[in-house]
C-alpha cells in the first residue's frame, strides 16, 4: 500500500475541464533521480519512494487508490490565434498534496503517454530533456523563482530492447509539483458567443456563451454573470471567478459558473 494520500480537487470539476485517462504502463521502470529534499517538504517516505513499489508509483505503473488520473484541458493561443480546446498532450495529472505548511500543489507526470489531446504525438519524453527540466527547475527554486520542480526522473524503456528516440535518448518520465491550478475562486478566461442574455435578475446580467471547448470543437456552453452589456451574438472575452456547483435556488443551478465577470468586447 503506497503511504501517500491524495486529493483530488481538479477532478471533481465538470468534466470539460480534464479527460480520464490512466498513463501508459513502463516496461521496466528505473529511479534515475530522486529529489530528496523536496520529498521532505511533503513528507514523504524517502526509502519507500526509492523501492519498486515506489518506482512504480514514480513512473505511473502503479498508482496509489487515491488517485484519479486525468488529462488537464484548456484553452491558449497558439501560432498567434485563440485556440479554444487544448490540453495535456503528454502528461497526466495523478492528484494533489499538500506541502508542510498547508499549500496545495498539483501532481502531475511527464512523459507518461498518450492522451485524447496528444494529436499526432506519442505521448513519451526523451531522458535529455526530463534531466534538463529537473536541473533547471531546481536552479530556479535555488534563485527563489517559483515555479514548478521535479521530484522524480524515470527511466521508462528498457534501453537494451527497445529503439532509442531519434536524437539518441531513452523513454523518461518526470514526476513534477506545481502550485495547484483550478480551484474554486481561481479567476479563468474564457472567449466565445453570446446565445443567451438574462438581464437583471438578482442585479446581475447572466450571460450564456459557446466557447467552442466541447469534444471534437462541439460549443460547450459557459455560464457567467456580470454587470457589464453584451447581445446576444456579439463575441465576447470574459473574465472572472469559478464556482463549481452552484446552487442559487429557484431552479439556478450550474455545475459550473463564472462570477463576476469583466466582459470586453
Amino acid at each position: 500500500m503506497a503511504p501517500i494520500r491524495f486529493e483530488n480537487s481538479y477532478a471533481a470539476l465538470p468534466e470539460r475541464f480534464y479527460a480520464r485517462v490512466h498513463p501508459e504502463q513502463a516496461p521496466r521502470p528505473e529511479l534515475i533521480r530522486l529529489n530528496e529534499p523536496l520529498a521532505a517538504r511533503f513528507g514523504l517516505d524517502i526509502d519507500w519512494l526509492k523501492s519498486a513499489d515506489g518506482v512504480a508509483m514514480l513512473s505511473g505503473v502503479r498508482l496509489p487508490e487515491s488517485s484519479e488520473p486525468i488529462a488537464m484541458a484548456y484553452a491558449g493561443h497558439q501560432f498567434g490565434s485563440l485556440v479554444p480546446q487544448l490540453g495535456d498532450g503528454r502528461a497526466h495529472l495523478i492528484g494533489e498534496l499538500l506541502d508542510r505548511d498547508g499549500l496545495r500543489f498539483d501532481v502531475h507526470l511527464k512523459g507518461s503517454g498518450r492522451t485524447p489531446f496528444s494529436r499526432r504525438g506519442d505521448g513519451k519524453a526523451a531522458l535529455g530533456p526530463v534531466l534538463r527540466e529537473y536541473i533547471v527547475s531546481e536552479a530556479f527554486a535555488a534563485l527563489g523563482s517559483p515555479g514548478t520542480r521535479s521530484l522524480a526522473a524515470v527511466l521508462t524503456v528498457d534501453v537494451q530492447a527497445n529503439l532509442r528516440y531519434p536524437m539518441g535518448d531513452p523513454g523518461a518520465a518526470a514526476f513534477w509539483l506545481g502550485a495547484a491550478s483550478v480551484v474554486p475562486g481561481s479567476q479563468v478566461v474564457v472567449r466565445g458567443k453570446v446565445v443567451k442574455l438574462s438581464k437583471n435578475i438578482m442585479d446581475k446580467n447572466w450571460l450564456h456563451i459557446e466557447d467552442g471547448s466541447g469534444a471534437s470543437g462541439a460549443n460547450s456552453l459557459v455560464v457567467l454573470t456580470t454587470d457589464d452589456n453584451a447581445a446576444i451574438g456579439d463575441v465576447v472575452t470574459a473574465t472572472g471567478t469559478i464556482t463549481p456547483d452552484k446552487d442559487f435556488g429557484y431552479g439556478y443551478k450550474y455545475d459550473v459558473i463564472m462570477e463576476q465577470a469583466d466582459i470586453k468586447k
